[in-house]
């Protein structure tokens, strides 16, 4: 249901500290170091909420780019990944300071499934249909952000 994309850019990015992560006026994802220095990651815009990791080594954000779909993309140590499906990603967040991240897709309306995934090897660790399982009886990180 959900796939995934790699980009990797150049090696220097591996070791960059990112000190915050902001969407740009023209929609394009942004990444400040903690030398100062402004690094865009994106060039064509229909960007949305970026977030930066608790441990301050990962930035996720919803693309918006293909219509009628929306996808979530992880930036971390110089890669890029993608992942797509639901057909929207309704949000995201990461979970034990930033070594995870789930995200919740499906529909713009009703029930749809939150998933689990390693950060660093983009590994899909878990899942809830939220369609099936009640709120109160989901795992801790399903329930989180909340």
């Amino acid at each position: 249901m959900f796939a995934l994309l790699n980009m990797s850019l150049n090696a220097d990015a591996k070791t960059l500290v990112i000190q915050s992560a902001y969407l740009g006026k023209q929609g394009n994802v942004h990444v400040i170091t903690k030398s100062g220095s402004d690094i865009q990651l994106t060039k064509k815009g229909h960007n949305d909420q970026v977030k930066l990791s608790e441990n301050k080594k990962a930035v996720g954000w919803i693309s918006k780019r293909i219509k009628d779909e929306s996808r979530l993309v992880l930036y971390y140590e110089g890669n890029i990944r993608t992942f797509r499906g639901g057909p929207f990603v309704r949000d995201f967040w990461f979970v034990n300071d930033g070594e995870k991240i789930a995200v919740d897709i499906g529909g713009l309306h009703f029930a749809g499934m939150e998933i689990l995934y390693d950060v660093t090897t983009g590994e899909r660790l878990d899942e809830v249909r939220q369609w099936e399982v009640p709120y109160d009886k989901r795992p801790q990180w399903s329930k989180q952000y909340r």
